[in-house]
C-alpha cells in the first residue's frame, strides 16, 4: 500500500509537470492519492476482502476572473496535457467570478505526523486476524452472531499554484466497527474504534463492548412514552459535533441562513448557545485529531476555539468573506473535538 502513495517529492514533481503544460494567466493543481483496503465478516464468517487505489488530479485555470476546473485519474502525459487544455478552454467560456480571489503565495505549515507504516503495511491476513478477536468468541458461544467491517487506508493530498505555493500532507486511517446480536434476535450491541495508527486499536476491547451490550439488551421491556434523560456514546456525540460546526460559517450567519443567526440580526458570536460544560476546538496537531494543516486553497489551519464554556467564540471565514467583512480568514475546521469531563460512564448513569 505504502508504495502507491506518493511521497512529498513525487507529488511535487507531478504538480510541477502539470503546471508546465499550462498557458493560463494563473493555475492551481491538486493531487489526491488514496489506497483503501477492507475485510468484512457476517454470520460469524469472514466474507470479503479487497482493496482500491486511485490517484486523481484537478487543474483550475484562470483568465482574469474567469476560471474552470477539470479532473482526471489518467496520469499519462497526453491525458494530463488534455486536462490542462480543457480547463483553459472552459475558463475562457466561463462568466467572470465576482468573488474571485488572488492565489495564495508560499505559506508556512506546522507538519502533522498522521501517517503510520503500521497501517499501510497491513496484509489481508493481518485484518483477518483482527476479526478473529470477535469471531473467536462468538463462534465459541451458542447465543451470539457477529458482523463487522475493518477498513484501513492511506492517502496523500498536495497542491501547488503559479504564485509559488506548495502544500503536502499524508495520513493513514484504521477503522473497526462491530455488531453482535443474540441468536434469539432480541439483543444487539454495536461498538467501534478508529485511529491513524493500527497498533492503537484495541480490537479485543471493541469486541467485549459489543458482546456485553448485546447480552445486556436481550429481552427488552416496554416503557411508557415520555421524556427520559439519556447518555449518548462518543460516536453519537462526535456525529452531532461535526454537524454543529459544519454550519458554523460566518457568511451563512451574516446573511441569515444559519442556526447562528440572532433574531435581531447579525450572528451569535459572544452569546451562550450551549451548556457551560461544552467547549469545541479544532487543532490539526491534537493527538486525537491529527488532521490536515491547510485547507483546499492552501490556507494554513491552526488551533481555534470555536465554543468555550458554552459561548460561541468565532465562526469560520473564507478568504473572500473575511476580506469583505474586515476579518481574519480562518478556513473551515477540518476536524473538531469536544473535550470531555472527569466523570465515568457508570457514575453518569
Amino acid at each position: 500500500m505504502n508504495g502507491s502513495i506518493p511521497s512529498r517529492e513525487q507529488a511535487q514533481a507531478l504538480l510541477q509537470r502539470l503546471m508546465g503544460f499550462s498557458k493560463a494567466e494563473r493555475v492551481q493543481v491538486n493531487v489526491n492519492s488514496s489506497v483503501t483496503a477492507n475485510t468484512r465478516f457476517a454470520a460469524n464468517q469472514l466474507s470479503t476482502s479487497g482493496s482500491v487505489q486511485d490517484t486523481s488530479v484537478a487543474i483550475q485555470s484562470w483568465f482574469g476572473a474567469r476560471h474552470a476546473v477539470t479532473t482526471t485519474n489518467d496520469l499519462s502525459d497526453a491525458s494530463l496535457r488534455h486536462a490542462v487544455e480543457s480547463s483553459e478552454a472552459l475558463a475562457k467560456l466561463a462568466p467572470e467570478d465576482p468573488e474571485d480571489m488572488p492565489l495564495l503565495g508560499p505559506q508556512t505549515y506546522t507538519p502533522v505526523q498522521a501517517f503510520f507504516d503500521s497501517t499501510t503495511n497491513l496484509s489481508p491476513a493481518d485484518r483477518a486476524q483482527a476479526a478473529i478477536s470477535a469471531l473467536g468468541v462468538t463462534r465459541a458461544s451458542s447465543d451470539l452472531q457477529a458482523a463487522g467491517f475493518i477498513v484501513t487506508g492511506g492517502s496523500a493530498f498536495a497542491l501547488a499554484n503559479s504564485a509559488g505555493l506548495f502544500a503536502y500532507h499524508r495520513t493513514t486511517s484504521a477503522n473497526y466497527t462491530l455488531t453482535v446480536r443474540t441468536s434469539d434476535g432480541t439483543g444487539s450491541g454495536w461498538a467501534g474504534a478508529d485511529h491513524p495508527d493500527w497498533n492503537q486499536l484495541d480490537f479485543k476491547a471493541v469486541s467485549e463492548r459489543a458482546i456485553q451490550k448485546a447480552r445486556a439488551s436481550r429481552n427488552p421491556v416496554a416503557i411508557e412514552p415520555g421524556r427520559y434523560t439519556v447518555i449518548l456514546e462518543p460516536q453519537a456525540v462526535g456525529d452531532l459535533v461535526q454537524l454543529l460546526l459544519f454550519y458554523a460559517d460566518a457568511r451563512s450567519a451574516d446573511e441569515g441562513r444559519s442556526p447562528f443567526v440572532k433574531e435581531s440580526g447579525g450572528n451569535k458570536i459572544g452569546e451562550k448557545i450551549l451548556d457551560q460544560r461544552v467547549s469545541m476546538i479544532s487543532d490539526p496537531q491534537n493527538p486525537q485529531l491529527l488532521s490536515q494543516p491547510f485547507d483546499g486553497q492552501g490556507l494554513p489551519l491552526n488551533r481555534r476555539e470555536w465554543i468555550k464554556d458554552g459561548v460561541l467564540q468565532q465562526l469560520s471565514y473564507s478568504r473572500f468573506w473575511a476580506k469583505k467583512q474586515g476579518k481574519e480568514p480562518t478556513g473551515g475546521p477540518g476536524s473538531v473535538i469536544m473535550p470531555g469531563g472527569p466523570a465515568s460512564l457508570d457514575s453518569m448513569i
